[in-house]
């Protein structure tokens, strides 16, 4: 079972062998993955590049498994959306490179949708086996904002009880703003 603290996971980096962002899908016009609210945005703000890099690790990945995407606009922009799920995003280089633990955990598809518990729950056994594969090499320390909450729109103690809690090792730990500072 995983382990649960409140507070703002992103001051926390240092602490963290790969911190985990909740993400959706879709890429802009320029290929960059679109991280506009929530967790994602505070990401996008504070590591310029961070939405560039995700989006070509997406693109990279679409190359080397075939993932189908779909173009479509919304507000007047171009956008594509892949329809095949990632479920983790990592840089290529992490875990061997260290400083390359900023990664993707998605729990939707579409920005302007609620998120997914077939995406989270997915997203949650990958990230399990990459976990359990990892031990036979080191233990590692995982951060992952509570998924599909907030602008996903799921309810806290679903996600909680029928995947967080079932899925995750307690090497993962989950992180929550406090009600207080919520996006």
């Amino acid at each position: 079972m995983p382990q649960y603290r409140q507070g703002n996971m992103l001051d926390h980096l240092k602490e963290a062998d790969l911190l985990l962002f909740s993400a959706n899908a879709c890429l802009d016009s320029q290929g960059q993955l679109v991280m506009g609210g929530g967790i994602a945005k505070q990401v996008r703000d504070r590591w310029s590049g961070s939405a560039q890099s995700m989006g070509e690790i997406l693109q990279q990945r679409k190359a080397r498994d075939g993932h189908a995407s779909q173009p479509f606009e919304a507000k007047g922009r171009a956008y594509q959306v892949y329809l095949r799920p990632y479920h983790i995003l990592t840089h290529p280089e992490w875990p061997c490179n260290p400083q390359k633990k900023l990664g993707a955990f998605q729990s939707k598809i579409h920005w302007d949708q609620p998120s997914s518990l077939d995406l989270i729950h997915a997203a949650c056994l990958e990230l399990r086996c990459i976990v359990e594969t990892l031990a036979y090499w080191r233990d590692i320390q995982v951060y992952l904002n509570f998924p599909g909450i907030g602008l996903g729109g799921l309810p806290r103690e679903v996600v909680k009880v029928d995947t967080l809690d079932p899925l995750l090792p307690d090497s993962v730990t989950v992180w929550e703003l406090p009600p207080s500072s919520q996006i």
